[in-house]
C-alpha cells in the first residue's frame, strides 16, 4: 500500500486499506489518520466514511464512531454497513459495547431488514443474548445449525452467539475451526471487543500466535 501511494499519493483506496491493516495490529492513531485522508480525497464514499467509524469503534472511541456512522447514514440512510458489519462495527455494535442492548437490537433489526444475511442475523442473536433473551438467541442458534447442513456458514460468525450466552469453550471451538478454514474473521483476533471474554484463555492465546497477531 505504501508503494501504491508512492506511485499515486491521491489513491484514496490505498489509504483506506492501509488503515484496515493498521487497525488489525492496534495502530489506531495511524489508521484514523489514513482513513481521514481517504475521506478527504473521496468525501462521498459511503465505505470510507463507514470505515472511519470501524476504526474508531475498534479503538473503543464509541461516541465518535457513532457520530461518524450517523454522518454516513446522512449520505445514504439505507447503507447497511453503518448499522452493522461483520467486523463488529456499526451503530449496533457500538450500542452493544456501551451497554445499550435495546439500541443494539434496533440497529441490528434495521440491518437485517435491509440485508438479511448471516452476519446481520448473528449480530441480532448476540444482542438478544446480551439483553437476557437467551431463549430467542438459542432458537436462532438452532436455526443456524439446521441451515449449516445445507449451506456454508462462516465459522467465525458461528462463534458470535456462544460469546453472547457466555459459552466460552464453544466459542473457542468455532474460532479454532475458523482458523483451520482460514476464515477472514481471524484478522480481528487481536483487537475486536467481541473476543475480550476469552482473550486470556490459553486456547485463544495459541490462536493469536498461529495467526501471527501475538506481538
Amino acid at each position: 500500500f505504501k508503494r501504491a501511494l508512492e506511485l499515486n499519493p491521491r489513491l484514496a483506496l490505498a489509504y483506506d486499506q492501509l488503515a484496515w491493516i493498521q487497525t488489525v495490529f492496534g495502530r489506531f492513531n495511524e489508521a484514523i489518520s489514513n482513513e481521514q485522508k481517504a475521506i478527504e480525497l473521496d468525501p462521498l464514499s459511503l465505505m470510507f466514511n463507514s470505515n472511519l467509524g470501524y476504526v474508531l469503534t475498534t479503538a473503543r472511541r464509541y461516541d465518535e464512531a457513532m457520530a461518524q456512522y450517523r454522518k454516513t447514514l446522512e449520505l445514504d440512510p439505507s447503507f447497511v454497513v453503518a448499522y452493522s458489519w461483520l467486523s463488529g462495527s456499526g451503530l449496533g455494535w457500538c450500542s452493544v459495547y456501551k451497554g445499550d442492548t435495546a439500541g443494539a437490537i434496533a440497529a441490528f433489526q434495521k440491518a437485517n431488514a435491509l440485508n438479511p444475511a448471516p452476519w446481520t442475523e448473528s449480530a441480532l442473536a448476540y444482542a438478544y443474548a446480551r439483553a437476557g433473551d437467551r431463549a430467542k438467541a438459542e432458537q436462532m442458534l438452532r436455526d443456524w445449525d439446521d441451515r449449516a447442513k445445507q449451506r456454508y456458514l462462516s465459522r467465525g460468525l458461528r462463534a458470535t452467539l456462544p460469546h453472547g450466552v457466555g459459552e466460552k469453550d464453544k466459542a473457542l471451538d468455532w474460532l479454532e475451526k475458523s482458523y483451520e478454514e482460514q476464515d477472514t474473521y481471524c484478522w480481528g483476533l487481536k483487537v475486536y471487543q467481541l473476543y475480550d471474554p476469552v482473550r486470556t484463555e490459553p486456547r485463544f492465546q495459541a490462536l493469536l500466535r498461529k495467526v501471527g497477531l501475538d506481538q
